[in-house]
């Protein structure tokens, strides 16, 4: 899968991610006006006792208290699922060599980048070597040429580094070089690949019910604490929690 597919498959992914946790002010309205409307049947059927009347508000809330468990297990499913898909598509990409240049473009780099070793190989100042190191980081606008010189880099740092004794102001400098490069290095697509696999770091498993929110709490009017408690964590609710 080339990049561009594997790119839309990212964004496809990571769109679920922010659209399925909205969907739970869905979910909790829908569930209330079911159970309201069921409660409202038994209410005005006389031909329940008020003890009946009862029996049946709860056999109700039952119902759909484990109908709630299964649309959450199913919400929390997609979800996580979705999250793996986003975090794995933009891992792939990252990892991915962006397009060469052509030929021509490729050796003018290699030239101008081996006459650029030699002169910090041979540099007096180091100061001076550095600030060449940044002029040719910043001259690069191609992402595959900026990858390859960050793979040159930590030699071109150490020659820098080792001549000037370790002085703090050179590494400073260079270190914000390489912070150039590595940016320089990815593609669009890849620098939207970084900023999601950042969002999807802690997203597996995330409540999608917030705590004490309005959906949690008509949740909880609706069929109870006895399945609004599960709303986060569908599979820990006992099997046999509801047939009571």
């Amino acid at each position: 899968m080339g990049m561009k597919e594997k790119f839309n498959e990212m964004m496809e992914a990571y769109q679920q991610t922010l659209d399925l946790p909205g969907s739970v002010t869905t979910i909790a309205a829908e569930l209330k006006k079911a159970v309201n409307e069921e409660i409202r049947k038994i209410n005005s059927d006389p031909l329940y006792s008020d003890e009946g009347k009862a029996l049946e508000r709860q056999k109700v809330r039952d119902n759909f208290g484990k109908q709630f468990i299964d649309v959450a297990k199913k919400l929390r499913d997609d979800y996580d699922k979705s999250v793996i898909k986003a975090k794995t598509s933009a891992e792939i990409l990252l990892n991915q060599d962006p397009p060469k240049p052509d030929d021509i473009t490729l050796k003018t780099f290699q030239r101008e980048l081996n006459a650029l070793k030699m002169d910090v190989l041979l540099s007096t100042d180091q100061e001076k070597a550095a600030q060449a190191i940044r002029e040719f980081a910043d001259k690069q606008s191609d992402p595959y040429l900026a990858k390859q010189l960050a793979g040159e880099f930590a030699g071109l740092a150490s020659t820098v580094i080792a001549s000037s004794g370790g002085n703090p102001s050179v590494k400073l400098k260079l270190r914000d070089t390489l912070g150039t490069i590595n940016s320089k290095a990815l593609t669009p697509e890849q620098k939207k690949a970084q900023e999601i696999a950042g969002y999807m770091k802690d997203a597996l498993g995330r409540d999608l019910f917030r705590s004490q929110s309005l959906e949690l709490n008509t949740i909880e009017q609706a069929v109870g604490q006895k399945y609004a408690q599960y709303a986060n964590k569908p599979y820990l609710f006992p099997a046999s929690s509801g047939e009571d």
